[in-house]
């Protein structure tokens, strides 16, 4: 695929991005579908790594939105608010505030909100690489597995977890060996991915590592994941899930009661 498909598929993937893939009518869909097929790991991988001009923008830093305000005050009048990844211009700063372009609203915003410059680059790079993960997951684009695997290595916990994920529900078998090797070295919630990843492939390959994970486990979470994970997983996880509620105190016996019956009151 030539680099002008290619940013005919980013601008594809940017669009679907704010509209939703179902405003794209059955005969966006298959076009859709066609170019994902016609990606090969290359590609993909220029596509990723293809250059963001953030010089002069911003980028809403936010979990939910951020209000934009009359003046470059926290007592000013709201005039809109931007939401998580959208983007706006810069007009003018000021300590602390920004004043923004976004959509058609004009008005300023706390700093404190905002992502500038090459971290603004970096998220809109991460959003672009987040939907394609989401998509191959939700088309189960089993082919796609191998070249999703190399984002096991991604520096952003997000991408990380969301591969992990995605290689689980793909029943990417191949990748159990590098998700028990990378497993210690990984924040709570990447392994809490892992452990989930590993109970979809079901390789029966598996248990003596749920095992010790259990045993390692230092928060109550991530211990409950990998109970759930030994329950569900075959007849012998079942076998090994009743060894260690046997051996289980007063503090843990509540996560083997939750996991058989999990209308029990969950526990933070």
């Amino acid at each position: 695929m030539c680099k002008k498909g290619l940013s005919v598929l980013v601008l594809l993937s940017l669009w679907m991005c704010l509209t939703g893939f179902a405003s794209l009518g059955e005969e966006g869909k298959d076009t859709w579908n066609s170019m994902m097929e016609q990606l090969s790991a290359e590609e993909i991988d220029q596509l990723l790594a293809e250059e963001n001009e953030w010089y002069g923008k911003v980028m809403a830093n936010v979990e939910d939105s951020v209000t934009i305000r009359a003046e470059a005050s926290t007592d000013s009048a709201a005039v809109g608010k931007m939401f998580k990844g959208d983007a706006g211009e810069i007009l003018e700063q000021q300590e602390g505030w920004t004043r923004i372009q976004s959509g058609d609203v004009d008005g300023w915003v706390s700093d404190e909100y905002l992502a500038f410059g090459k971290d603004a680059e970096e998220r809109a790079e991460e959003d672009v690489k987040k939907f394609f993960i989401n998509e191959i997951r939700l088309y189960n684009e089993t082919e796609s597995a191998p070249i999703l695997a190399k984002q096991l290595n991604a520096r952003s916990v997000e991408i990380r977890g969301e591969a992990i994920k995605t290689l689980g529900k793909l029943k990417y078998k191949e990748v159990e060996p590098k998700l028990i090797e990378m497993y210690n070295v990984q924040p709570e919630e990447v392994k809490r991915q892992i452990i989930s990843a590993i109970a979809d492939l079901k390789t029966d390959k598996a248990l003596g590592f749920l095992y010790n994970a259990y045993d390692e486990a230092d928060t109550q979470g991530t211990k409950r994941v990998i109970l759930k994970a030994l329950y569900e997983y075959s007849a012998m996880g079942r076998k090994t899930f009743d060894q260690l509620e046997r051996k289980a105190d007063s503090h843990t016996a509540i996560l083997f009661a939750h996991t058989k019956h999990p209308l029990i009151n969950q526990l933070n």
